[in-house]
């Protein structure tokens, strides 16, 4: 399956689309999604919660 997404440092930080969040924390473990958004003027921080937790 081709990866949408790509790594950016050393398979520790991702960036993809928001369509791309739910592949990357299923294959890649990720925890934390930061979504820069020029609506709301800043950057949102969204922890994800696994199915280990």
């Amino acid at each position: 399956m081709e990866k949408k997404y790509h790594a950016l440092h050393e398979d520790k930080i991702y960036m993809g689309g928001a369509a791309d969040v739910e592949e990357m924390v299923k294959q890649e473990g990720v925890q934390v999604v930061v979504e820069p958004s020029r609506r709301s003027h800043g950057v949102r921080i969204n922890r994800c919660q696994s199915e280990m937790d």
